[in-house]
């Protein structure tokens, strides 16, 4: 498992970040370019794990939206 994957573990099970923090950071990911650098598998079974399968919708959605906010910003 490589570091990005880690780091969001990390703040999404030991830190416990809420789940608009976790988008943002997912955002961020997406924004520069490292989408392949993460284990989305890993991430989505811990989002699921610590919340529900809805919750998982919830933030890839809320990523996505300031994925496509900054684009017009």
């Amino acid at each position: 498992m490589n570091a990005i994957t880690e780091n969001i573990l990390y703040e999404i099970e030991v830190v416990k970040l809420k789940q608009p923090a976790i988008a943002q950071i997912l955002a961020m990911v997406i924004m520069a370019g490292q989408m392949e650098a993460v284990d989305w598998k890993e991430i989505n079974k811990s989002i699921r794990k610590r919340w529900s399968l809805s919750a998982r919708e919830r933030v890839l959605t809320m990523a996505w939206k300031i994925v496509e906010q900054a684009k017009t910003a």
